[in-house]
């Protein structure tokens, strides 16, 4: 045929374009003819390519311009072929990231069987742990007013027993959480083992090792101040507390996300502190009280600012004083409280409020996701009939009929009625036979 041709001619033309497109100029069965492209193209009309790849909207060349019949060429379809299957690759490509993609959690790194992984998984043994450290925070306080021995055995039997408790629980704590792991150096990656690892060594040397090697004294001697450095590096297992509480770690997380913004308001309100502050001090020369008392020097006048004018404390008689001696300082001084009191505070105040609702909605999604993904695993495994760790139609249709599936899908913001309409999208290929999903 006339198509089959002008195919030569067709390649020819492609040579100069990149390998990429031009690997594709041919079909797996033989070329393919007009009509053929015609179907898999109708009304396709796209601009020639320059020798880069890219439109050329001012430059069309005679052998690539269109046909007179409006008609789009042979290059113009070979492009749509090209195009298409590029799109269905992009597409498997990214439905396999989003598959493989989750939420970093450590239990999957745990042992799948085995009485380690069981304790570790178990929500009696993480509600009990921070049982023991909320004890353990309340303990510190109370040992620290009533406990006035800086050693342990000279110490009252109260203080010998809770201190020894402690420090079995978070030993055993942690040799399960190790042993709970497939591979053990995968623990050396996991930011929050490895911090429970140096507060175990922490409360070992401190309970058992230095009591045994000094027998029973203290290890340092007379340096007292090396012991009260471990015993206030006991305040790191509140941090402990604060991992085990989803609220309270969306608060430091909303913090440390808004540190860069807060940075730059408070480089803001500095500038503004020193530019008043040798206003200040420069029209209280020759000033008498207030000059000695708050403007003697522009460091003296910054300090004067922030803690009168800044953060508002004591500031009637600040004020009263300033105006007994001169009004323009006080004009200078009323300027600045809108300034930074009323404007600057007040907008590092609106904008950890609005990171840290960021942060909490975030947060929020990834946790109902996590719930979504837990309670539904679960389900699955109870529903695989075959054991073959793989999702059938069949097994997907009893999934959707179990209350807890569709709560968990709900909250989410799934819609369990748009999964069955969507169904044989998943349950049947490209070919019309039916396959299974592993989960």
């Amino acid at each position: 045929s006339k198509a089959n041709r002008a195919l030569p001619l067709v390649i020819q033309a492609e040579s100069d374009r990149p390998p990429t497109t031009s690997a594709f100029l041919l079909e797996e069965n033989g070329p393919a003819t007009i009509s053929d492209r015609t179907a898999l193209a109708p009304g396709w009309d796209e601009r020639p390519t320059s020798k880069a790849g890219w439109a050329d909207e001012n430059k069309p060349t005679s052998k690539e311009r269109p046909t007179s019949s409006g008609r789009p060429t042979s290059k113009d379809l070979d492009r749509k072929m090209v195009w298409a299957r590029d799109t269905e690759e992009l597409k498997s490509q990214v439905r396999e990231r989003l598959a493989t993609e989750r939420p970093y959690d450590v239990k999957d790194l745990y042992h799948e069987t085995g009485l380690f992984q069981w304790i570790a998984r178990h929500h009696i043994f993480e509600n009990t742990t921070l049982a023991v450290i909320t004890i353990n925070a309340i303990y510190i306080g109370f040992e620290t007013d009533f406990n006035e021995s800086d050693v342990l055995l000279e110490a009252n039997p109260f203080f010998i027993v809770g201190e020894n408790f402690f420090c079995v629980y978070y030993l055993f704590e942690w040799i399960v959480r190790f042993m709970s792991f497939r591979s053990k150096y995968q623990c050396l990656f996991d930011a929050w083992f490895m911090f429970d690892s140096g507060l175990v060594l922490l409360i070992v040397l401190e309970t058992w090792v230095f009591v045994i090697l000094a027998g029973g004294r203290s290890p340092f001697g007379n340096n007292a101040a090396i012991l009260r450095l471990f015993r206030l590096l006991r305040l790191s297992r509140l941090v402990k507390m604060l991992r085990s509480s989803p609220q309270l770690m969306i608060l430091i997380k909303g913090v440390v996300t808004a540190m860069h913004s807060v940075v730059y308001v408070m480089l803001l309100l500095g500038i503004l502190t020193y530019v008043f502050a040798i206003i200040c001090t420069i029209l209280s020369s020759d000033a008498g009280v207030i000059k000695d008392q708050y403007f003697d020097g522009v460091a003296l006048s910054m300090y004067s600012l922030i803690i009168y004018a800044t953060l508002l404390d004591d500031l009637s008689d600040f004020m009263d004083a300033i105006r007994a001696e001169n009004s323009m300082i006080l004009f200078v001084v009323f300027i600045f409280i809108c300034l930074s009191a009323l404007t600057v505070m007040n907008m590092l105040v609106g904008i950890l409020c609005e990171v840290i609702s960021s942060v909490a909605e975030t947060e929020k999604e990834l946790f109902l996701a996590e719930k979504c993904r837990s309670v539904m695993k679960e389900i699955v495994v109870n529903l695989d009939q075959d054991y073959s760790g793989s999702i059938s139609l069949k097994e997907m249709k009893d999934i959707l009929v179990t209350p807890g599936a569709i709560n968990a899908l709900q909250e989410i913001g799934v819609d369990p009625l748009g999964m069955i309409d969507f169904a044989e999208m998943f349950f049947w290929d490209e070919a019309g036979k039916p396959v299974d999903l592993s989960f």
